[in-house]
């Protein structure tokens, strides 16, 4: 069976472009996996996201924030101007939120003002491109009277820690002459009192426990 649906007396140009056609419908068009932040591929994201119409796009996020973005970007200009939005934006790229305006403060903060504290445990602790991101993205979301008045990024970092030690115990002894004629008087001292067979045998025992009983040569 020909793999066309020409006449027999087809030329071969007009039987080569038939097949050709007839390739180019095999090829597979994910459509409907296109259009879903979840399913579409990750090459097709920054399209996706023009047609989602999302403010603040960065190439260098993860895939998982970026389709987080999309997802949200409905939301967002849904509720555009009110903290909820905010809160949606930013949740949306991985940084739980809390937000506080200045009527909540104790005591009041100035009018107007409002302050975001973001988690950083998920996402992981933001740069310095990061941070303006989180800025850009506060400034797009947020209405035009209400400024934000303080930023504070918290984070956690989980790891195994080693500790070890090793007990010593020991004595130290020192043994040493005096120093200059005081030595030599003593011992003069000591030969009188207990005799100087005595005292010599005395001084050679030392020595010899010096030398040999305690610790290594140069010790001292």
């Amino acid at each position: 069976m020909p793999d066309h649906l020409l006449p027999s007396n087809a030329s071969p140009a007009e039987q080569s472009m038939s097949l050709a056609i007839a390739r180019v419908s095999d090829v597979p068009l994910a459509v409907r996996e296109s259009w879903n932040p979840d399913t579409c591929p990750a090459h097709l994201l920054p399209w996706l996201a023009w047609q989602f119409s999302v403010d603040k796009w960065d190439t260098g996020w993860s895939a998982a924030q970026k389709r987080g973005a999309i997802k949200a970007s409905i939301e967002v200009h849904r509720t555009k101007g009110t903290p909820y939005a905010v809160r949606t934006a930013l949740e949306a790229l991985g940084y739980p939120v809390v937000l506080t305006e200045w009527f909540k403060l104790v005591p009041l903060g100035d009018p107007y003002t409002f302050g975001v504290r973001l988690d950083a445990s998920g996402a992981g602790v933001p740069g310095k491109a990061a941070y303006q991101t989180i800025l850009d993205v506060i400034q797009s979301t947020k209405n035009v009277r209400s400024h934000l008045a303080r930023l504070q990024v918290d984070g956690r970092v989980d790891g195994t820690i080693f500790a070890g030690g090793i007990p010593m115990c020991g004595e130290l002894v020192k043994v040493a002459a005096n120093e200059g004629e005081l030595a030599g008087s003593d011992l003069i001292a000591e030969a009188i009192a207990h005799g100087f067979p005595d005292t010599e045998a005395a001084v050679d025992l030392l020595h010899s426990f010096i030398h040999t009983a305690l610790p290594a040569a140069n010790y001292w």
